[in-house]
């Protein structure tokens, strides 16, 4: 029963409040302390030898008072612990210190920090993917994020130079001294329309460079390269709702396969951020490896009533010899993948097109800044592995952007880029106009009209004629026709002065 007036280390109304939260949050934070603080609360508050005649207390009204106690401490930042707090007995010290600390925590008069992003970085491994890679690691040893891992997806590139790659980056980053997580693993999907060989035999090509084979191997991860689907499932099913975020530069084949098994596994994204697809800009197909390629002709350039090039935007030139394809290459390599997530799944998607892509050119000003990027705290392996690479294989062609990087600083630094545009995209399913990405508004003006572009043979019985879905598109840079910070941001990851290693002078091959 309850002394109403505490004396003698009694219970009352008073400091009940206090002792009880003592034993809930005790408990919580330490078994012993509710061994201990629950038999001398409860039990102090239960005597029947200091009931007095006018408080009748049973269990209930005790462990209601302890729901409402519980509640009040979360709920109120002013909780009030009783004028008789001082008096609690030495057994509840314990737990009232930890009871202090969890509300200095919640109640410290300091803003929470906010929660670092959980991040899974899905590429396929080739040569702006490792720039990529060097983003979200620095970014992961700034505390700005918190890297999970990595799944390699086998489109623009071959196994198993691919995800050797990607040890040898981990290995250059980290050293010996590698953080828990950071898996690099492999996706079993594969693409409906597979990549080139002339594409992808260039992470062969790489790999074999001076500079990746003087990279010691990273003996901190497992010599055999894990399941990319089953590490997802596995890390999507621990993951709380809207927590992950997906930093994907490939195409979505990964996704729709674990999707597919388990549905409700896409509520665990908060966001997508995708570098994919071409809106007013020609794709990047390119007809010295096949003239079938989905692409403008002079018939759709008048039913479209294109007055001229760029003229509405959709309007591409049905005379260009290159470039003249609709789709982009992570769009395209998997179409039914793409009208599957847009059909499924309502998380944010920020899509990364070439219409971005486009204004970052690793020709020129991109180099120039990189070359100007070492400093003696630069980790010469990273910084010589990029600068080498690129040079290699990106600077000689005119046509090389930022490709895949461009979607990975955006997820980092979105401040960097402009406005989107938030509007509803459906994607082409029949062979004319797949992986065409139409907005809703061009496809009102039959530019192409929905009944052209949607695959009506796959799509009858099955689903809706026609699946827009809102995307939030970055079309421009935070300046205009100046895309020196981005560059300046690259370029200073690709130094990685926050690794842990880096052990040869930096060299240009």
């Amino acid at each position: 029963m309850i002394d109403p007036e505490g004396k003698d280390g009694g219970a009352s109304r008073s400091n009940l409040k206090p002792m009880l939260l003592g034993a809930i949050l005790g408990s919580g934070l330490t078994a012993g302390a509710f061994a201990l603080a629950s038999h001398r609360t409860l039990g102090s508050a239960l005597r029947a030898d200091r009931a007095p005649p006018n408080e009748k207390w049973s269990l209930g009204s005790v462990l209601g008072m302890a729901a409402e106690t519980s509640q009040d401490f979360f709920t109120d930042p002013n909780f009030d612990f009783g004028e008789t707090g001082e008096k609690w007995s030495d057994a509840m010290k314990p737990a009232a210190s930890a009871v202090e600390a969890a509300r200095g925590m919640i109640f410290g008069g300091k803003p929470d920090p906010p929660e670092v992003p959980q991040v899974i970085f899905v590429h396929d491994a080739v040569l702006d993917d490792f720039l990529g890679e060097t983003l979200v690691m620095d970014a992961h040893a700034k505390g700005d994020i918190n890297l999970l891992g990595s799944i390699v997806v086998n489109a623009d590139s071959v196994p198993p130079t691919s995800f050797e790659l990607v040890k040898q980056f981990r290995s250059a980053f980290y050293g010996s001294d590698a953080p828990t997580g950071n898996a690099v693993t492999l996706t079993e999907a594969r693409l409906f329309n597979p990549f080139p060989i002339d594409y992808r035999r260039d992470s062969w090509k790489m790999h074999n460079l001076p500079v990746m084979q003087s990279i010691p191997p990273a003996e901190f991860l497992p010599s055999c390269i894990g399941s990319g689907d089953a590490w997802l499932e596995e890390t999507l099913e621990a993951a709380a709702d809207n927590s992950i975020t997906l930093l994907q530069v490939a195409t979505l084949t990964n996704l729709k396969t674990v999707f597919e098994k388990k549905p409700y596994l896409a509520k665990k994204v908060t966001k997508m951020v995708w570098m994919a697809g071409a809106i007013d800009v020609a794709g990047n197909l390119e007809e010295r490896h096949w003239a079938g390629f989905p692409k403008m002709t002079k018939a759709m350039f008048d039913k479209w009533g294109c007055k001229t090039v760029g003229e509405p935007a959709p309007c591409q030139d049905p005379d260009s010899e290159y470039g003249r394809g609709f789709p982009e290459w992570n769009v395209w390599g998997d179409v039914p993948a793409v009208d599957y997530i847009f059909r499924t799944t309502d998380f944010p998607i920020y899509l990364a097109p070439l219409d971005l892509a486009d204004q970052l050119p690793i020709p020129g000003e991109f180099m120039k800044t990189l070359d100007k990027a070492y400093t003696p705290k630069c980790n010469k392996m990273i910084y010589n592995a990029l600068n080498v690479s690129y040079s290699t294989f990106a600077a000689p062609q005119p046509f090389y952007r930022l490709w895949d990087s461009s979607a990975v600083m955006y997820g980092l630094k979105p401040e960097l880029f402009g406005e989107v545009e938030t509007t509803e995209l459906a994607v082409g399913t029949t062979w004319e106009y797949q992986g065409l990405l139409i907005r809703k508004s061009e496809a009102e003006m039959g530019m192409p009209p929905v009944e052209d572009f949607v695959d009506a043979c796959v799509r009858e019985g099955v689903h809706s004629p026609v699946a827009f879905r809102e995307v939030n598109i970055v079309l421009g840079l935070a300046e205009p026709g100046n895309p020196q910070p981005i560059f300046d941001f690259a370029a200073e990851s690709a130094c990685a002065a926050e690794s842990n290693k880096g052990l040869s002078a930096p060299t240009r091959g």
